[in-house]
């Protein structure tokens, strides 16, 4: 799970590097972050009860950049 996490932040990163120079928001509708975290945490059981560690990787990530994207919306 913490290269799931690692991974969530990178991408973070990576994506507000790209949109440094733009005026754009990359930050979208709340409810967007709180389904991508749900969503996350069916991904992680899911690899959990297959036993897949590639799913607990990609739904960790999920849920890590979604945590992200939310919090400067609740500040």
């Amino acid at each position: 799970m913490k290269y799931g996490i690692i991974l969530g932040i990178l991408y973070f990163k990576l994506m507000n590097k790209g949109l440094e120079d733009s005026n754009c928001s990359y930050i979208s509708n709340i409810w967007t972050d709180i389904l991508a975290f749900i969503i996350g945490i069916i991904i992680v059981n899911k690899g959990i009860n297959y036993n897949d560690s590639t799913l607990q990787l990609l739904g960790t990530a999920i849920i890590t950049e979604h945590i992200l994207q939310f919090y400067p919306k609740i500040l």
